[in-house]
């Protein structure tokens, strides 16, 4: 089976409610198992942008008191340490924490679609 584009498929699901729920859902999930608490938004117009803003919010702290927690939620993300920092360096007018962060919620909406693809 091929998948379409990763691009192309990952913004078809953006604006979708059930996605981005789900997604939420998968974040907690990953950030649990490295000890990081999620709490999940409860206004599905907002729930990107709130996600996103707990995220940068650990990711901070992470890099600046416990590195190895930081590469192993990346791990846990399933995001290559390496390319992620690589890819910050490139787009240094984007703000590491929120890059990272978009990194980390387009991710785990792949993980989300592909699943819901393979249900079926």
């Amino acid at each position: 089976m091929k998948l379409p584009d990763q691009s192309f498929q990952i913004e078809k699901y953006l604006h979708r409610p059930d996605y981005i729920r789900q997604t939420g859902e998968q974040v907690a999930k990953d950030f649990g198992m490295a000890g990081e608490e999620i709490t999940l938004p409860s206004d599905d117009e907002k729930a990107y942008d709130q996600l996103s803003e707990q995220i940068q919010h650990i990711l901070q702290r992470l890099m600046n008191e416990n590195m190895e927690r930081l590469q192993f939620l990346l791990y846990r993300v399933d995001l290559n340490e390496k390319y992620v920092f690589q890819e910050a360096v490139n787009n240094g007018h984007v703000n590491l924490f929120t890059q990272v962060a978009d990194m980390i919620l387009r991710r785990e909406l792949m993980k989300v679609i592909i699943r819901n693809n393979l249900k079926y």
